[in-house]
Protein backbone atom coordinates (compact mmCIF):
# COMPACT_ATOMS: atom_id res chain seq x y z
CA UNK A 1 0.00 0.00 0.00
CA UNK A 2 1.78 3.27 -0.65
CA UNK A 3 2.43 5.74 1.54
CA UNK A 4 -0.11 8.95 1.89
CA UNK A 5 2.34 10.92 3.71
CA UNK A 6 5.99 10.89 3.40
CA UNK A 7 8.76 12.37 5.71
CA UNK A 8 12.00 13.25 4.26
CA UNK A 9 14.87 13.88 6.71
CA UNK A 10 18.01 12.91 7.31
CA UNK A 11 20.53 11.57 10.03
CA UNK A 12 24.43 10.68 11.06
CA UNK A 13 26.58 10.90 13.52
CA UNK A 14 27.48 14.85 12.78
CA UNK A 15 23.57 16.17 11.46
CA UNK A 16 22.72 13.98 14.72
CA UNK A 17 19.41 12.06 15.20
CA UNK A 18 16.95 15.23 16.26
CA UNK A 19 15.27 15.77 12.63
CA UNK A 20 14.44 12.56 12.54
CA UNK A 21 13.10 11.42 16.24
CA UNK A 22 10.59 14.57 15.69
CA UNK A 23 9.46 13.22 12.49
CA UNK A 24 8.96 9.79 14.09
CA UNK A 25 7.13 11.60 16.45
CA UNK A 26 4.71 13.32 13.87
CA UNK A 27 4.42 10.32 12.32
CA UNK A 28 3.09 8.66 15.67
CA UNK A 29 0.19 11.21 15.10
CA UNK A 30 -0.39 10.53 11.79
CA UNK A 31 -0.30 7.01 11.76
CA UNK A 32 -3.21 7.41 15.18
CA UNK A 33 -5.41 9.00 12.67
CA UNK A 34 -5.12 6.29 10.20
CA UNK A 35 -2.81 7.60 7.28
CA UNK A 36 0.10 5.46 5.95
CA UNK A 37 3.52 6.50 6.87
CA UNK A 38 6.82 6.40 5.32
CA UNK A 39 10.34 8.12 5.26
CA UNK A 40 13.07 8.74 2.78
CA UNK A 41 16.22 9.14 4.88
CA UNK A 42 19.80 9.21 3.93
CA UNK A 43 22.17 6.13 4.15
CA UNK A 44 23.40 6.78 7.41
CA UNK A 45 19.99 7.29 9.29
CA UNK A 46 19.41 3.94 9.71
CA UNK A 47 22.53 2.91 11.83
CA UNK A 48 22.40 6.59 13.53
CA UNK A 49 18.90 5.81 14.82
CA UNK A 50 18.13 2.03 15.24
CA UNK A 51 14.35 3.13 16.12
CA UNK A 52 13.45 4.04 12.80
CA UNK A 53 14.24 0.53 11.51
CA UNK A 54 12.33 -1.24 14.12
CA UNK A 55 9.20 1.77 13.97
CA UNK A 56 7.32 -0.38 11.35
CA UNK A 57 7.15 2.44 8.76
CA UNK A 58 8.27 2.07 5.60
CA UNK A 59 11.94 3.42 5.17
CA UNK A 60 13.86 3.84 1.83
CA UNK A 61 16.67 5.70 0.99
CA UNK A 62 15.84 7.17 -2.25
CA UNK A 63 17.61 10.36 -3.22
CA UNK A 64 16.07 10.39 -6.73
CA UNK A 65 12.74 11.29 -4.63
CA UNK A 66 10.79 8.59 -6.60
CA UNK A 67 8.49 7.42 -3.82
CA UNK A 68 7.96 11.03 -2.58
CA UNK A 69 6.88 11.96 -6.20
CA UNK A 70 4.81 9.07 -6.91
CA UNK A 71 3.24 7.84 -3.14
CA UNK A 72 2.77 11.11 -1.51
CA UNK A 73 -0.43 13.43 -0.74
CA UNK A 74 1.79 14.81 1.51
CA UNK A 75 5.46 15.39 2.13
CA UNK A 76 6.98 16.73 5.45
CA UNK A 77 10.28 17.95 5.49
CA UNK A 78 13.24 18.19 8.23
CA UNK A 79 16.19 19.22 6.34
CA UNK A 80 18.27 22.32 6.22
CA UNK A 81 19.50 21.78 3.35
CA UNK A 82 16.25 21.71 1.51
CA UNK A 83 15.02 24.96 0.31
CA UNK A 84 12.18 26.73 -1.62
CA UNK A 85 13.37 24.96 -4.77
CA UNK A 86 13.40 21.84 -3.47
CA UNK A 87 9.76 22.43 -2.18
CA UNK A 88 8.42 23.45 -5.39
CA UNK A 89 9.29 20.47 -7.06
CA UNK A 90 7.24 18.62 -4.39
CA UNK A 91 4.53 21.02 -4.34
CA UNK A 92 1.28 20.17 -6.42
CA UNK A 93 -2.27 20.65 -6.75
CA UNK A 94 -2.52 17.37 -4.70
CA UNK A 95 0.58 17.36 -2.48
CA UNK A 96 0.73 19.56 0.49
CA UNK A 97 4.75 20.31 1.63
CA UNK A 98 4.59 20.48 4.82
CA UNK A 99 8.74 22.22 6.47
CA UNK A 100 9.75 21.81 10.02
CA UNK A 101 12.48 23.99 10.65
CA UNK A 102 13.75 26.47 13.78
CA UNK A 103 16.35 28.39 11.40
CA UNK A 104 14.88 30.42 9.99
CA UNK A 105 17.69 30.96 7.35
CA UNK A 106 16.08 29.60 4.30
CA UNK A 107 13.35 30.63 2.20
CA UNK A 108 10.31 28.30 1.79
CA UNK A 109 7.56 27.36 -0.45
CA UNK A 110 5.07 25.05 1.78
CA UNK A 111 1.68 24.79 2.50
CA UNK A 112 2.10 24.71 6.55
CA UNK A 113 5.71 25.84 8.25
CA UNK A 114 6.36 24.26 11.64
CA UNK A 115 8.58 26.35 14.22
CA UNK A 116 8.10 25.16 17.83
CA UNK A 117 10.83 27.52 18.99
CA UNK A 118 8.97 29.84 21.97
CA UNK A 119 8.39 33.21 21.37
CA UNK A 120 8.65 32.74 17.77
CA UNK A 121 6.08 35.18 15.80
CA UNK A 122 5.22 35.30 11.66
CA UNK A 123 7.32 38.14 11.23
CA UNK A 124 10.09 36.32 11.84
CA UNK A 125 9.68 34.38 8.76
CA UNK A 126 8.08 37.23 6.63
CA UNK A 127 10.95 37.58 4.48
CA UNK A 128 11.85 34.13 4.08
CA UNK A 129 8.14 32.73 2.52
CA UNK A 130 7.12 33.46 -0.83
CA UNK A 131 3.81 31.61 -0.61
CA UNK A 132 0.84 31.08 0.64
CA UNK A 133 1.57 29.49 4.49
CA UNK A 134 -0.54 28.48 7.11
CA UNK A 135 2.48 29.01 9.82
CA UNK A 136 2.54 26.87 13.07
CA UNK A 137 4.48 28.75 15.38
CA UNK A 138 5.76 28.77 19.22
CA UNK A 139 6.20 25.82 22.02
CA UNK A 140 2.74 24.86 21.82
CA UNK A 141 4.01 23.11 17.95
CA UNK A 142 6.30 20.46 20.37
CA UNK A 143 6.40 17.44 18.63
CA UNK A 144 6.25 14.85 21.63
CA UNK A 145 5.36 11.39 21.87
CA UNK A 146 2.59 10.00 23.82
CA UNK A 147 5.08 8.13 25.76
CA UNK A 148 6.68 11.42 27.40
CA UNK A 149 3.29 12.90 27.80
CA UNK A 150 1.66 9.39 29.88
CA UNK A 151 5.15 10.27 31.91
CA UNK A 152 4.11 13.76 32.81
CA UNK A 153 1.16 13.95 35.59
CA UNK A 154 3.60 11.62 38.26
CA UNK A 155 6.71 13.50 37.28
CA UNK A 156 5.27 16.93 37.67
CA UNK A 157 3.60 16.47 40.71
CA UNK A 158 7.12 15.09 42.25
CA UNK A 159 9.49 17.76 40.79
CA UNK A 160 7.61 20.95 41.89
CA UNK A 161 8.46 19.83 45.39
CA UNK A 162 11.96 20.75 46.78
CA UNK A 163 13.08 17.52 46.84
CA UNK A 164 16.75 16.21 46.87
CA UNK A 165 19.28 15.49 44.22
CA UNK A 166 20.11 11.26 43.59
CA UNK A 167 19.31 10.98 39.97
CA UNK A 168 20.69 12.69 37.43
CA UNK A 169 20.18 12.36 33.79
CA UNK A 170 23.17 13.15 30.77
CA UNK A 171 21.74 13.39 27.82
CA UNK A 172 24.15 15.65 25.23
CA UNK A 173 22.46 14.21 21.86
CA UNK A 174 22.04 10.72 20.49
CA UNK A 175 25.33 11.09 18.51
CA UNK A 176 27.17 13.81 20.10
CA UNK A 177 29.99 14.28 17.96
CA UNK A 178 32.13 16.52 20.19
CA UNK A 179 31.75 13.98 22.91
CA UNK A 180 29.99 16.66 25.18
CA UNK A 181 29.37 13.96 27.22
CA UNK A 182 32.10 13.08 28.18
CA UNK A 183 33.00 16.62 29.17
CA UNK A 184 29.89 16.31 31.24
CA UNK A 185 31.11 13.58 33.45
CA UNK A 186 34.58 14.87 33.90
CA UNK A 187 32.93 17.58 35.48
CA UNK A 188 30.77 15.86 38.03
CA UNK A 189 33.37 13.79 38.76
CA UNK A 190 35.14 16.97 40.52
CA UNK A 191 32.02 17.34 41.85
CA UNK A 192 31.81 14.26 43.33
CA UNK A 193 28.18 14.28 44.48
CA UNK A 194 26.51 11.99 46.09
CA UNK A 195 24.16 11.01 42.78
CA UNK A 196 23.35 8.20 40.38
CA UNK A 197 24.29 9.49 36.91
CA UNK A 198 21.86 8.14 33.82
CA UNK A 199 23.65 8.47 30.23
CA UNK A 200 21.39 8.66 27.14
CA UNK A 201 23.46 7.49 23.79
CA UNK A 202 22.67 6.41 20.83
CA UNK A 203 25.12 3.27 19.37
CA UNK A 204 26.58 5.61 16.54
CA UNK A 205 27.71 7.81 18.77
CA UNK A 206 31.59 8.53 17.91
CA UNK A 207 32.89 8.81 21.35
CA UNK A 208 30.39 5.96 22.63
CA UNK A 209 34.12 3.46 23.43
CA UNK A 210 35.40 6.70 25.31
CA UNK A 211 32.22 7.08 27.49
CA UNK A 212 31.91 3.04 27.86
CA UNK A 213 35.38 3.23 29.52
CA UNK A 214 33.95 5.67 31.91
CA UNK A 215 31.18 3.84 33.93
CA UNK A 216 31.38 2.64 37.41
CA UNK A 217 28.74 1.82 39.89
CA UNK A 218 27.06 4.56 40.09
CA UNK A 219 26.95 5.33 36.48
CA UNK A 220 24.68 3.69 34.02
CA UNK A 221 24.84 3.80 30.41
CA UNK A 222 21.60 3.39 27.96
CA UNK A 223 22.56 3.07 24.50
CA UNK A 224 19.61 3.59 22.62
CA UNK A 225 17.42 3.10 25.04
CA UNK A 226 13.79 1.61 24.13
CA UNK A 227 12.39 3.53 27.34
CA UNK A 228 13.73 7.08 27.62
CA UNK A 229 10.58 8.86 28.75
CA UNK A 230 10.71 6.38 32.00
CA UNK A 231 14.54 7.09 32.45
CA UNK A 232 13.94 10.66 32.36
CA UNK A 233 10.99 10.85 34.54
CA UNK A 234 13.10 9.24 37.30
CA UNK A 235 15.90 11.99 37.38
CA UNK A 236 15.65 14.93 39.85
CA UNK A 237 17.33 17.18 37.04
CA UNK A 238 18.98 16.91 33.60
CA UNK A 239 21.94 18.15 32.04
CA UNK A 240 21.43 18.32 28.17
CA UNK A 241 22.05 19.98 25.09
CA UNK A 242 19.81 22.37 23.97
CA UNK A 243 17.58 20.90 21.37
CA UNK A 244 14.13 19.73 20.48
CA UNK A 245 14.86 17.30 23.44
CA UNK A 246 14.11 20.21 25.69
CA UNK A 247 10.97 20.11 24.85
CA UNK A 248 10.36 16.35 26.21
CA UNK A 249 12.32 16.97 29.56
CA UNK A 250 9.72 20.57 29.93
CA UNK A 251 6.97 18.45 29.82
CA UNK A 252 8.00 16.35 32.79
CA UNK A 253 8.87 19.20 34.68
CA UNK A 254 12.49 17.96 34.69
CA UNK A 255 14.70 21.05 36.05
CA UNK A 256 18.11 21.50 33.67
CA UNK A 257 20.99 22.79 32.76
CA UNK A 258 21.19 23.52 29.30
CA UNK A 259 24.08 23.66 27.11
CA UNK A 260 24.11 25.20 23.06
CA UNK A 261 26.31 22.40 21.48
CA UNK A 262 24.87 23.53 17.96
CA UNK A 263 23.78 27.07 16.30
CA UNK A 264 20.68 25.79 15.64
CA UNK A 265 20.34 25.63 19.99
CA UNK A 266 20.29 29.30 20.96
CA UNK A 267 17.05 30.10 20.43
CA UNK A 268 15.86 27.25 22.43
CA UNK A 269 18.79 27.88 25.00
CA UNK A 270 17.33 31.45 25.56
CA UNK A 271 13.58 30.86 25.80
CA UNK A 272 14.32 28.25 28.30
CA UNK A 273 16.37 30.68 30.43
CA UNK A 274 14.25 33.49 30.16
CA UNK A 275 11.84 31.75 31.02
CA UNK A 276 13.48 30.44 33.93
CA UNK A 277 12.32 26.65 33.05
CA UNK A 278 16.06 25.58 32.54
CA UNK A 279 19.56 27.30 33.31
CA UNK A 280 21.69 27.85 30.61
CA UNK A 281 25.37 28.04 30.60
CA UNK A 282 28.00 29.15 28.05
CA UNK A 283 29.48 25.94 26.42
CA UNK A 284 32.78 27.21 26.76
CA UNK A 285 32.23 25.71 30.28
CA UNK A 286 32.28 22.42 29.38
CA UNK A 287 36.29 22.99 29.09
CA UNK A 288 36.50 24.12 32.93
CA UNK A 289 35.75 20.70 34.61
CA UNK A 290 36.52 22.75 38.06
CA UNK A 291 33.84 25.73 37.34
CA UNK A 292 31.30 23.91 35.39
CA UNK A 293 31.81 21.34 38.85
CA UNK A 294 31.53 24.24 40.90
CA UNK A 295 27.75 25.41 38.86
CA UNK A 296 26.51 21.77 38.96
CA UNK A 297 27.26 21.29 42.86
CA UNK A 298 25.40 24.84 43.71
CA UNK A 299 22.49 23.70 41.12
CA UNK A 300 22.42 20.22 42.61
CA UNK A 301 22.14 21.48 46.21
CA UNK A 302 19.23 24.08 45.94
CA UNK A 303 16.05 22.63 46.01
CA UNK A 304 13.98 25.65 45.89
CA UNK A 305 15.31 26.68 42.52
CA UNK A 306 15.03 23.85 40.81
CA UNK A 307 11.39 23.28 41.86
CA UNK A 308 10.29 26.45 40.90
CA UNK A 309 12.44 25.52 37.76
CA UNK A 310 10.20 23.03 37.35
CA UNK A 311 6.98 24.45 37.72
CA UNK A 312 8.37 26.63 35.00
CA UNK A 313 9.35 24.10 32.68
CA UNK A 314 6.03 22.70 32.62
CA UNK A 315 4.57 25.35 31.27
CA UNK A 316 6.75 25.49 28.52
CA UNK A 317 4.07 23.20 26.39
CA UNK A 318 1.05 21.30 26.98
CA UNK A 319 2.36 18.37 24.43
CA UNK A 320 -0.26 18.73 22.22
CA UNK A 321 1.89 20.00 19.47
CA UNK A 322 1.62 16.71 17.09
CA UNK A 323 -2.17 16.66 17.50
CA UNK A 324 -2.29 20.55 16.55
CA UNK A 325 -0.26 19.79 12.71
CA UNK A 326 -2.49 16.77 12.38
CA UNK A 327 -5.89 19.02 12.35
CA UNK A 328 -3.65 22.15 10.45
CA UNK A 329 -3.11 19.39 7.93
CA UNK A 330 -6.97 17.77 7.49
CA UNK A 331 -7.66 21.82 7.41
CA UNK A 332 -5.52 23.02 5.02
CA UNK A 333 -6.88 19.70 2.45
CA UNK A 334 -10.29 20.33 3.04
CA UNK A 335 -9.96 24.04 2.16
CA UNK A 336 -8.00 23.04 -1.25
CA UNK A 337 -11.16 21.47 -1.77
CA UNK A 338 -13.07 24.69 -1.05
CA UNK A 339 -14.10 23.94 2.27
CA UNK A 340 -14.03 26.84 4.89
CA UNK A 341 -13.96 24.20 7.83
CA UNK A 342 -11.57 25.00 10.78
CA UNK A 343 -9.92 22.25 13.14
CA UNK A 344 -8.60 22.76 15.95
CA UNK A 345 -7.95 21.50 19.87
CA UNK A 346 -10.43 22.30 22.63
CA UNK A 347 -8.44 24.99 25.03
CA UNK A 348 -8.89 25.76 28.56
CA UNK A 349 -10.02 29.22 26.76
CA UNK A 350 -13.13 27.18 25.88
CA UNK A 351 -14.08 26.22 28.91
CA UNK A 352 -16.93 28.54 29.71
CA UNK A 353 -18.40 28.47 26.07
CA UNK A 354 -18.47 24.62 26.33
CA UNK A 355 -20.40 24.91 29.38
CA UNK A 356 -22.85 27.34 28.56
CA UNK A 357 -23.46 25.23 25.80
CA UNK A 358 -24.36 22.55 27.90
CA UNK A 359 -26.49 24.51 30.04
CA UNK A 360 -28.75 25.88 26.88
CA UNK A 361 -32.48 23.89 27.22
CA UNK A 362 -32.10 22.46 23.87
CA UNK A 363 -29.00 21.00 24.26
CA UNK A 364 -30.40 19.12 27.79
CA UNK A 365 -33.61 18.09 25.66
CA UNK A 366 -31.99 16.04 23.32
CA UNK A 367 -29.08 14.52 26.31
CA UNK A 368 -29.70 11.16 27.95
CA UNK A 369 -29.07 13.08 31.15
CA UNK A 370 -31.50 16.59 31.69
CA UNK A 371 -29.61 18.04 34.42
CA UNK A 372 -26.93 20.01 33.47
CA UNK A 373 -22.80 19.27 33.94
CA UNK A 374 -21.37 20.75 37.16
CA UNK A 375 -19.44 23.41 36.78
CA UNK A 376 -16.24 21.40 37.58
CA UNK A 377 -13.13 20.93 35.78
CA UNK A 378 -10.87 18.19 34.08
CA UNK A 379 -6.96 18.46 35.70
CA UNK A 380 -6.24 19.89 32.20
CA UNK A 381 -8.80 22.58 33.01
CA UNK A 382 -11.76 21.83 30.64
CA UNK A 383 -14.93 21.25 31.89
CA UNK A 384 -16.40 17.60 32.46
CA UNK A 385 -19.44 17.09 29.93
Amino acid sequence: MPANIIFRCDASPKVGAGHVMRCLTAAEAFSWAGWTCGFSVNAEAIDTLPALRTSGYRVEIDENERILLNAAHTVVIDNYALDAHYERRLRTDDRQVIVFDDLQTETHACDILLDPTPGRVEGDYSSAIDTDTTYLLGAKYALISSRWRACARTATERLARPIPASRILVSMGATDPSNATGQVLAALKIANLDVHIDIVLGSNAPHLKSIQSSICSAIALHIDPPDLPTIAASADFAIGAAGTSSFERAILGLPAILLQTADNQKFIADAFSNTGAALTLPSKLLNDSTLFAARIAAFAMNRTVRAAMSRAAATMTDGRGASRLLLAVATQAHSRKGGAVRLRLAEPIDRDWLLDLQHQPKTRKFSNNSAPPPRSSTPNGLPML
